[in-house]
């Protein structure tokens, strides 16, 4: 698409230049998007389309536009329409959620940094008390035959008792090692 200024003409009472253009162009007529970023480039500001004019069967169109200098000096003078309010508002709860996106992001980065300085060393021990009960699960499972409604129960049971043992202090592990080998005799005890 070729856009050449035919005129323009300063309102200083208005802030704006008024621009008259002719266009030229191969395919469907030009969006109002395509020729205010086209007038952009040529007049720096805040384009508002006001008319795009064809002519039957020819590829050609006359344009009428508005640059103001400002968003302010826009707001002034132009009427907001419907769409141009439903889209501002859109505009203004994505940029609210992002904002909150951001926040929370940030916040849980904070969390997770004062939990990793408070906790490096509990970490590994944690990952190796709870490696053995997963094991011993797997084992349970293989010679599940006639007994398996009443043991699935029973791990069921102890689940939750396993993330709480999880979330002990550091300076209890050799309690939960403790309790690790009396849950493993009590396995074997009901296997048998």
């Amino acid at each position: 698409m070729k856009l050449t200024i035919t005129e323009k003409k300063e309102n200083a009472l208005l802030n704006r230049i008024e621009v008259k253009a002719h266009a030229v162009f191969d395919n469907a007529t030009p969006s109002n998007a395509e020729i205010a970023e086209k007038i952009n480039a040529e007049v720096k500001g805040e384009v508002v389309v006001k008319n795009i004019y064809t002519t039957f069967s020819k590829k050609e169109a006359d344009v009428t536009a508005f640059v103001y200098k400002t968003a302010e000096d826009k707001q002034k003078v132009e009427r907001s329409t419907k769409h141009m309010k439903e889209a501002a508002a859109k505009k203004a709860e994505e940029d609210k959620k992002a904002a909150e996106e951001a926040k929370a992001a940030k916040e849980a980065e904070k969390k997770a940094a004062a939990e990793a300085k408070e906790e490096p060393e509990a970490a590994p021990v944690e990952e190796k008390a709870e490696e053995p009960a997963k094991e011993e699960e797997k084992v349970e499972e293989a010679p599940k035959e006639e007994e398996a409604p009443a043991e699935v129960k029973e791990e069921k049971s102890e689940e939750p008792s396993k993330e709480s043992e999880s979330k002990e202090t550091p300076a209890e592990p050799a309690k939960e090692e403790e309790k690790a080998e009396e849950k493993k005799e009590e396995k074997k005890e009901a296997e048998e």
